[in-house]
């Protein structure tokens, strides 16, 4: 299963100490990733094979010479 969207309910922000203090703003972040719609609608099981991502790690592999695709450790 993919989460294509999501709640995030914005409410404290957590200390160093591990305490939590409460935001002077409350507010929900109704987050549907573009990255993530793309990866749905183009029947991908990862946002990095999109062609949002892809041209970028592709030109990326050429000039390090690094293949991620081939190197990628699951």
């Amino acid at each position: 299963m993919i989460e294509i969207w999501n709640n995030v309910f914005m409410e404290f922000n957590r200390k160093s100490d591990g305490s939590l203090e409460p935001l002077p703003a409350k507010h929900v972040d109704t987050g549907m990733g573009f990255e993530r719609l793309c990866m749905a609608m183009q029947g991908q099981i990862s946002n990095y094979d999109t062609d949002v991502f892809t041209p970028t790690i592709r030109f990326i592999e050429r000039e390090s010479q690094y293949g991620f695709y081939e190197d990628r450790r699951c």
